[in-house]
């Protein structure tokens, strides 16, 4: 039976104990590199992948140029329907405030394609564990930053001078602060609703009704003080809610709205009344809430974001399950072998020098080795593999031929611990010993004939980010790039 390419008994602790031990890791960098569930600290991990998201925007700048040019035009009509607002047009003025955050919040949604995009290689890398999923959505978070500036700063000026704010240096900077955290928010909300989404089309019919939902609640459309109680928690979580409130606050508290209403009896300024009317707390305490409640709603969907990717995991192939019995198996096997390795480290080859680091060669074979399925319709059960028994050596090209449908691929799914339904039996061995989905993930690749990268990372760009993160912190900047060369002149892909 083949119990090793499912989850086991065995923990990670209890496994890594294993995987550490000098018999099975020959040389100290291989103990550094597969000593642990990852080569890096989550910091260094999450300055690699920052690094590699920044060039990554930099090389796909279309999206980002045409969200420029929208906050360009929709500032300029923004400004000009609005153009020079008077003092008194209260009302007017607190719904150019809730629509400059609109016009932002609804330019985000670019971000779901964007995160739709990056989900497969997020989740081929951390099957391989290159790097915890945190530090990428760290990466993708901090990345957005500066765009989203840019874009805030032309936005918020054009409207901000135009329709004839406060002329406040200082108010203006708070204004742009609060529509820049605003803008943050949302863009990590749409994106955190594409990492959670099994499909396409479910971030996108979430995203509508989530983006719905927090502008109707957001108090312009609908006032708080008519918003039935037990729906009124869409208030307090909007985004629309915080900013408004911020930035009439932000406006209505300056010197401007000092004077009373000419037809007012009572010497109340004209400010609060504006904001009683709009049934808005008039406490300065909620513009700083403003600008830290949607920081507090990046952290929170990031958490999210994070937890999804981690335990949702993709289906890489459809097709088999373990075999009854398999569990105790595993444990009398891996008992076996963990005292084998403790005893006999003549299995494991010595490790190879090569022109930048050393390296422990993998043997790889696999003995009697059957796949079946049931078919859909019946209980019958159909046979694509019976008894295939073969071996792959280090330092060796080896080459799998067959006829069309003959289950070459079949082959490599079950190889490479793709199949996560039907039964598989026989026996996969790396170096002599039982393989499971954890080694073989840190140890060898698998590429499929539609393989999940960035179109926008070059081969040796692509390699020397895997390098990063494949390689602890004691291999030098030199060396990796050596072993990135070797590699490209190994397949020949120097020219690429």
């Amino acid at each position: 039976m083949l119990p090793s390419l499912a989850s086991g008994s065995i923990s990670l602790s209890s496994f890594l104990t294993i995987l550490t031990h000098p018999c099975f890791l020959h040389s100290p960098l291989v103990q550094r590199q597969y000593g642990g569930e990852f080569s890096h600290s989550f910091l260094q991990h999450s300055v690699i992948n920052l690094k590699r998201q920044a060039q990554l925007n930099w090389r796909d700048k279309g999206p980002n140029i045409a969200r420029l040019f929208r906050a360009v035009l929709m500032g300029l009509v923004v400004g000009s329907m609005y153009y020079d607002l008077g003092r008194d047009e209260y009302t007017t003025r607190v719904a150019l405030i809730s629509y400059c955050m609109t016009c932002l919040a609804f330019a985000s949604f670019v971000e779901i394609g964007l995160a739709l995009t990056l989900k497969p290689t997020i989740n081929k890398h951390y099957s391989y564990r290159l790097y915890p999923v945190g530090a990428q959505i760290v990466a993708m978070l901090v990345g957005s930053i500066p765009f989203l500036v840019l874009e805030s700063v032309v936005f918020c000026t054009l409207v901000y001078w135009m329709t004839s704010f406060v002329a406040d240096a200082g108010r203006f900077i708070l204004f742009w602060v609060l529509l820049l955290a605003g803008n943050l928010s949302f863009g990590t909300l749409f994106r955190t609703l594409a990492l959670i989404s099994k499909r396409a089309e479910q971030a996108e019919t979430l995203a509508g009704p989530v983006a719905g939902g927090l502008v109707l609640f957001g108090g312009f459309l609908i006032e708080r003080s008519k918003i039935e109680d037990w729906i009124v928690w869409i208030y307090w979580i909007s985004p629309f809610s915080w900013f408004g409130r911020a930035a009439s606050l932000n406006e209505f508290q300056s010197s401007r709205y000092d004077e009373p209403l000419p037809d007012s009896t009572e010497s109340e300024r004209r400010g609060d009344v504006y904001l009683r009317i709009w049934g808005m707390y008039n406490n300065v305490a909620y513009i700083w809430l403003g600008v830290f409640f949607p920081i507090f709603l990046c952290l929170l969907c990031s958490f999210i974001s994070t937890l999804s990717l981690r335990y949702q995991r993709a289906e890489l192939c459809r097709g088999t399950k373990r075999t009854a019995g398999d569990e105790e198996d595993e444990t009398n096997k891996f008992a076996q072998q963990t005292n084998e390795l403790s005893s006999d480290p003549s299995p494991m080859s010595p490790p190879i020098q090569t022109s930048a680091l050393p390296f422990s060669p993998v043997t790889l074979a696999f003995k009697d080795v059957s796949f079946s399925v049931c078919k859909p319709d019946s209980d019958e059960e159909k046979v694509l593999l019976r008894s295939v028994s073969g071996f792959a050596e280090p330092g060796t090209l080896t080459a799998l031929m067959g006829a069309s449908g003959a289950g070459k691929t079949t082959l490599l799914d079950v190889l490479a611990g793709r199949k996560t339904q039907g039964q598989i039996q026989g026996q996969i061995l790396i170096n002599g010993h039982p393989a499971r989905l954890d080694t073989l993930n840190r140890v060898s690749g698998y590429v499929e004939q539609g393989d999940s990268h960035m179109r926008t990372s070059t081969v040796y760009e692509t390699l020397m980010f895997s390098a990063q993160l494949r390689l602890p912190a004691s291999v030098t900047d030199q060396q990796r790039r050596q072993v990135v060369e070797d590699t490209l002149k190994i397949l020949e892909l120097e020219d690429v």
